[in-house]
């Protein structure tokens, strides 16, 4: 089977630093990756969540809010619990590389 992605758009908003199970940090963000055009012929994006472990976080000391970068990864489902207490189910990708563009 394979589950492998590959997007390059800009970063939407500032990289935050989460900690997971076992106090394990990781990077959160996500990606304005263009996506056509709209009826009036401008520009549509769509924000996809990208996460980032380990040395890939190391990347978000070189890049700030609408520079450019290109990553891959693999898609990830996932369930979180809403702040009414009902199950919301988000995707995002988890990133095994990442590449820098063009700065803002």
């Amino acid at each position: 089977m394979l589950n492998t992605v590959v997007l390059m758009g800009r970063i939407a908003h500032t990289p935050e630093v989460k900690k997971g199970k076992e106090d394990k940090e990781f990077t959160v963000t996500s990606l304005a990756v263009p996506n056509g055009l709209d009826e009036k012929g401008e520009e549509k994006a769509m924000f996809v969540d990208i996460v980032c472990y380990g040395e890939n976080q190391k990347a978000f000391d070189y890049v700030d809010t609408g520079d450019q970068v290109a990553v891959s990864g693999r898609l990830d489902l996932y369930t979180f619990i809403k702040r009414d207490g009902t199950t919301g189910y988000g995707t995002r990708v988890i990133v095994n590389n990442i590449e820098f563009g063009a700065k803002k």
